[in-house]
């Protein structure tokens, strides 16, 4: 199998290497870019309304999905519920500001706290 290169206007799709959305030179797996005095961002939409639906952004490494963002919908089991996870025994969850944690919540309950 060989692989092709394919770009368009601004963007670049190559067989291996990084993708770019609106540049032709990405700087990781995958870069989007456009100079906008507006909002930039990712839409992940999942029309269906069953109740297994939901949207999500996994991390995953060699022993499976480790975190993520999923939302599930009004006629899911958790109904409308947002979920920030971090399954490893480990973990933690880190809210903060100017670089500073304001709130940590951890798997191993031994650190959760505010500030």
């Amino acid at each position: 199998m060989s692989s092709r290169l394919i770009t368009g206007g601004s963007n670049i799709f190559p067989g291996e290497g990084n993708v770019g959305i609106g540049t032709t030179a990405p700087n990781d797996n995958l870069e989007i870019s456009e100079n906008k005095d507006g909002f930039v961002g990712i839409s992940i939409t999942n029309p269906n309304t069953g109740n297994n639906s939901s949207e999500g952004i996994y991390f995953n490494n060699e022993d499976g999905t480790i975190a993520g963002i999923r939302l599930d919908d009004i006629g899911s089991v958790y109904s409308s519920w947002m979920s920030i996870f971090d399954n490893r025994p480990e973990g933690s969850i880190h809210f903060g500001t100017g670089g500073i944690s304001k709130m940590i919540l951890a798997n191993n309950l031994l650190e959760t706290r505010w500030s």
